[in-house]
């Protein structure tokens, strides 16, 4: 608290004012005043005793922000001692100002004057320009960039994957397993008879046995597991037919008998055309009723006038064998690929050698970034794909980060836009790793607004990995806004995996918010993490300072200046060692 006694000075028509004018105690809060987001918001609270607002009067406050030879002018406080009059309160003033920062203002002071005049005249005297607050603390302006690149996955990889083939039945007579010459060699026969001469890898093939609910066939245990059977020995003896050698004991091959299901009927009457509706009602309600057997329901089924349609149409479907083949996927090996690839980037082959996957693979493999460039260069003009084009601009981020002179920077990162954009216009609704791009080509161009839109949007569609690098980035222009609260909820179970810099901004979030604690055990764990980083160690001394552990502050303060010289020429304009008198003369 600062306490400054305010003496009017004489005049005539002022004189009995100036007489009873007494000591004033000025607040201003927080002093030194802060920065946060653009702006620095400070209070003034003062306490006026109400014998020197005499009748007829006023009396005003003013305050100024002064720095180099410039004069900010901030709002008057008037108070109009009529107002008063016949009360023996004093009046308390609490005033809120505000005025958006410069990086000129940090080493200016601020004034109050106060000025009483006589209502109706042109008399007035002021007191002293009076000193009640010095310079500002910029401890928010630390907050890291925190934006970590993000790439599709290519849709390639070197893993075994299977495909599923169509679904191939076989068509049996009643109460029998054998396969019938007509369904051998009719069309699924010889889908399937091609299929094993084609000699494709396979992995697995699933046969599965059903029959009709009625009769012998329904009680007939065996006849579902005999006609997946059956499916069995007729593709073996093709493989020996073609040669297969070995390869037949690498296929896995699974019987599947259906016994006393209800599951195949229904599904049967989802496609059944000979029946009404109200017909197929009645067969769901007899087969669908808890309680009643297998064989009492069939027997049901047999006394609906309409069975002989249902036994004629639908039944005969039911007698069949299902065969479910489990591929092998052809790919290229990843040497193959490689070679490929290194064709293409130097021109000796064209991008249509590799499918889209397959370049986006071998981008990813590379980490060298002209090469990577090409690639994705090459996918973008195959097939114009959103997953080319966002990976294309994040390799220009990533080159941006690299160039050493700032026309190249720029040039980068102006390519990069475009992808993204490119990116944007082909994928389908909202893309999280597009956005994330986005965020980060703004931050690049400081485009703060712009940054925060694209990040926004990409929580809202994000999960995963993706989701906590996106909500770091937007995290740390939420600090540098001055929200706080909304920014340590964003890092809220984040660490440095989500972006370098995520566990300092927590802790930094943390100071600015004087939650002391936990900003001096989170930048604990960033030291540790990165105890190269000057920067970590000269957050610590400041968290120190402002809880008055001065060894504790010295010696994080002196490791900051270890490992980085600049630290001590900005400590001497730091205003958060301000009570800690000769700190720059430690080291």
């Amino acid at each position: 608290m600062l306490v400054i006694t305010l003496v009017l000075l004489s005049s005539c028509s002022l004189k009995q004012m100036i007489k009873l004018a007494e000591e004033q105690e000025l607040t201003v809060d927080p002093n030194p005043l802060e920065l946060h987001g653009d702006s620095v918001t400070f209070k003034l609270s003062a306490n006026i005793p109400v014998a020197m607002l005499k009748k007829g009067t006023k009396y005003t406050m003013k305050t100024s922000y002064k720095y180099g030879d410039k004069t900010l002018e901030l709002k008057d406080i008037d108070i109009d001692s009529d107002n008063f009059q016949g009360t023996s309160d004093d009046a308390k003033i609490n005033k809120t100002f505000s005025f958006l920062y410069n990086d000129a203002m940090k080493s200016g002071k601020l004034y109050l004057t106060g000025v009483a005049s006589k209502k109706g005249t042109d008399k007035i005297k002021s007191t002293p320009e009076l000193e009640i607050a010095v310079g500002i603390i910029t401890t928010s302006r630390m907050v890291k960039d925190v934006y970590q690149v993000a790439y599709t996955e290519p849709g390639f990889n070197t893993k075994e994957e299977l495909e599923k083939l169509p679904t191939i039945d076989f068509y049996f007579d009643k109460n029998k397993s054998i396969l019938k010459t007509s369904e051998i060699e009719g069309e699924n026969g010889e889908v399937l008879d091609q299929f094993i001469a084609s000699k494709i890898a396979t992995k697995e093939v699933t046969i599965t046995g059903y029959h009709s609910p009625e009769g012998l066939e329904a009680i007939n245990e065996d006849l579902a597991k005999e006609r997946a059977k059956s499916v069995e020995d007729f593709y073996r003896e093709r493989m020996e037919r073609y040669d297969y050698a070995n390869q037949a004991e690498s296929i896995n091959f699974v019987a599947k008998p259906v016994f006393q299901s209800w599951k195949t009927l229904k599904d049967a009457l989802k496609y059944e055309s000979h029946l009404t509706n109200k017909e197929e009602e009645k067969i769901l309600k007899i087969i669908g009723t808890s309680g009643p057997s297998f064989r009492e329901k069939e027997l049901a089924l047999q006394k609906l006038p309409f069975y002989k349609k249902l036994y004629k149409n639908i039944y005969p479907n039911l007698r069949r064998s299902e065969t479910q083949i489990l591929t092998i996927k052809k790919k290229k090996t990843e040497a193959e690929i490689t070679l490929i690839a290194k064709d293409i980037i130097d021109g000796k082959a064209d991008p249509s050698s590799l499918a889209e996957a397959e370049i986006l693979f071998a981008a990813n493999q590379t980490p060298i970034l002209s090469e990577k460039e090409a690639l994705y260069k090459a996918a973008t003009k195959e097939s114009d794909s959103w997953r080319a084009h966002v990976n294309l601009a994040s390799t220009y981020i990533e080159l941006a980060k690299t160039a050493i002179k700032e026309n190249q920077r720029t040039s980068f990162i102006n390519m990069a836009e475009t992808h993204a954009d490119l990116a944007s216009k082909n994928a389908k609704g909202t893309n999280a790793i597009i956005q994330n791009n986005l965020g980060i080509i703004a931050m690049l161009k400081g485009d703060k607004e712009a940054a925060k839109s694209a990040f926004t949007k990409g929580k809202t569609v994000a999960t995963g990995q993706i989701s906590n690098q996106i909500k770091s980035s937007l995290a740390s222009t939420q600090i540098a806004d001055g929200r706080y609260a909304d920014a340590l909820n964003n890092l809220n179970g984040l660490n440095e995996s989500a972006g370098e810099g995520t566990e300092f901004n927590k802790a930094l979030a943390y100071t600015l918010s004087k939650d002391y604690p936990k900003a001096e055990s989170t930048i604990k764990t960033y030291i540790k993490n990165h105890p190269k980083d000057a920067e970590g160690y000269y957050l610590q001394s400041i968290i120190y300072a402002r809880t008055g552990n001065e060894v504790e502050m010295k010696k994080n303060y002196n490791k900051a200046i270890d490992l980085d010289s600049k630290y001590k020429d900005i400590s001497l304009n730091d205003l958060e060692f301000k009570k800690y008198t000769g700190i720059t003369e430690s080291k």
